[in-house]
C-alpha cells in the first residue's frame, strides 16, 4: 500500500499507509497525556479516513494496510 506522511495536532509527522478501504488520504486522531510543554506524551494515535470513515488504532491501520496490495475499493469510485 502507497504511503503518504500526515501531521498530527503536536508537530509530529507520522508516516501511515493509504486508506484500505479506498484510497484516500487519512487524518490522525491524537489522545495526549499532557503535562508540561516538554513532558506531553502521545498516549494513542487514531488514523481515520474522512471519505469512507474507516477508523482504527494506527497499529491495526497498518496491518490492514499490509495485508491488501490496493484499495478495496467500497466506496465505489
Amino acid at each position: 500500500m502507497e504511503k503518504v506522511r500526515i501531521y498530527t495536532a503536536i508537530n509530529a509527522e507520522l508516516e501511515v499507509s493509504k486508506c484500505p478501504c479506498c484510497g484516500s488520504e487519512p487524518i490522525a486522531s491524537v489522545e495526549l497525556n499532557q503535562g508540561t510543554m516538554k513532558s506531553d506524551k502521545v498516549i494513542n494515535h487514531e488514523i481515520i479516513c474522512w471519505v469512507c470513515g474507516l477508523n482504527a488504532p494506527i497499529t491495526a491501520w497498518e496491518a490492514l494496510a499490509n495485508a491488501i496490495e490496493k484499495p478495496i475499493d467500497i466506496c465505489g469510485d
